[in-house]
């Protein structure tokens, strides 16, 4: 009898097998065709986990399922439209772009993004994961119209910061090769650099750190990037004045402690910085000039410590009546800027924020974290208006 079985079992098996090789082949043709006709990218994995998800499964596997942990992917950046009807949110995975007004994703593209900045309405620029590509991304059609760099693989050139210019016909780039650090001042007609800002030599960019962020000051006479945690300011005259070290109107390092992060008001005229020690002041950029051509940092206001951890965001609401600074264990301050004090001061995430904006009209604002949150929140109550989903 067991003989007889044994052909039986043997054609159950290969017709099992068979109906399982057959129903992975039409899945896999259902992502081709989902991938042709979507502007999004669909791997075949992550299709098939959906799937079987909205299969009825038994209650073990799907308590097992429940408890699977999540891989943890964090918001590198955001960054909004001037008109604020665009939200570019920058994760190690994909870049997505959230419409303000309808509340929904509009595109994404999978492409790590490290740092982003609207140059205007509608032309994103980002910063990929690697450091060797910037895009610029045009968002009415949805697709990058332009790249800047070659992935390093002529130069070795790696980008580390981007800044718009408040005229909006100019962007600067933060970039680092064999030859040392470079600052350099963009066309965005053309998208060719114009002039070179800042030239560290290999010698002395070999021990500065990275550059992590850069902002313009006194409506573009001033370009301050942030060493790690130093302060350096860069004059710029008539928009493309090249600096080097031994030009007087060059300031290395500001007088100021250990910063964390820092903006600059939309005046132009003052900046705003944060320490280690959840410290928070503001300070006046001044100029000297023509009588002694030098450009100097004093403080303003005193020193407020509203966090007990990093300052690691800072950002001004268009009109400057309001600031808001956000600290490594989540704390989220709202600040008056007429007298430096706080008005809502509450834990908006459980880890590091990693951004922070507000709307055009001062109204809201935009925070996200290490965790892959970002939510948006009424500046007048403090209260969360609303979470915006990444995964």
């Amino acid at each position: 009898m067991p003989n007889r079985l044994l052909p039986i079992l043997l054609a159950l098996n290969l017709i099992v097998t068979c109906v399982l090789v057959g129903a992975v082949w039409m899945l896999s043709r259902r992502v081709d065709d989902l991938a042709r006709k979507s502007d999004y990218h669909v791997s075949f994995p992550s299709y098939l986990e959906v799937y079987l998800r909205q299969k009825p499964i038994s209650e073990e596997y799907a308590a097992m399922a429940a408890a699977s942990p999540k891989p943890v992917v964090p918001v590198s950046c955001a960054a909004l439209s001037p008109d604020g009807r665009w939200l570019a949110i920058g994760t190690p995975e994909k870049l997505i772009l959230w419409d303000m007004a309808k509340s929904i994703v509009s595109r994404q593209f999978h492409m790590g993004v490290a740092q982003a900045a609207f140059l205007d309405n509608e032309t994103l620029a980002t910063i990929t994961f690697g450091q060797s590509t910037v895009y610029l991304w045009n968002t009415t059609i949805g697709r990058y119209s332009l790249k800047i760099g070659d992935g390093g693989a002529s130069t070795g050139q790696s980008f580390m910061a981007i800044a718009p210019h408040p005229s909006g016909t100019l962007f600067a780039l933060a970039s680092r090769n064999e030859r040392g650090i470079h600052i350099e001042l963009y066309s965005k007609s053309s998208y060719r650099p114009l002039a070179t800002l800042v030239a560290e030599s290999a010698d002395t960019s070999s021990i500065l750190p990275e550059i992590r962020s850069l902002a313009f000051a006194g409506h573009g006479s001033a370009v301050f990037a942030l060493f790690g945690t130093r302060l350096r300011m860069f004059r710029v005259e008539n928009n493309l004045h090249a600096l080097r070290e031994d030009n007087p109107r060059f300031l290395p390092l500001l007088p100021l402690s250990l910063v964390s992060a820092f903006a600059i008001a939309p005046d132009g005229k003052h900046i705003v910085w944060g320490d280690e020690a959840g410290r928070v002041r503001v300070s006046v950029i001044g100029v000297q000039y023509p009588l002694q051509p030098s450009t100097f940092v004093y403080p303003l206001q005193p020193q407020e410590t509203a966090h007990n951890a990093t300052v690691r965001q800072i950002a001004l609401s268009k009109d400057g009546k309001r600031m808001v600074s956000a600290s490594e264990d989540g704390i989220v301050v709202v600040w008056d800027t007429a007298t430096m004090r706080p008005i809502h001061r509450w834990s908006a995430h459980p880890l590091e924020v990693t951004a922070v904006l507000f709307t055009p009209d001062g109204k809201r604002l935009i925070t996200a974290d290490a965790e892959g949150r970002v939510k948006i929140w009424n500046v007048r109550t403090g209260k969360k208006v609303r979470d915006i989903p990444v995964d």
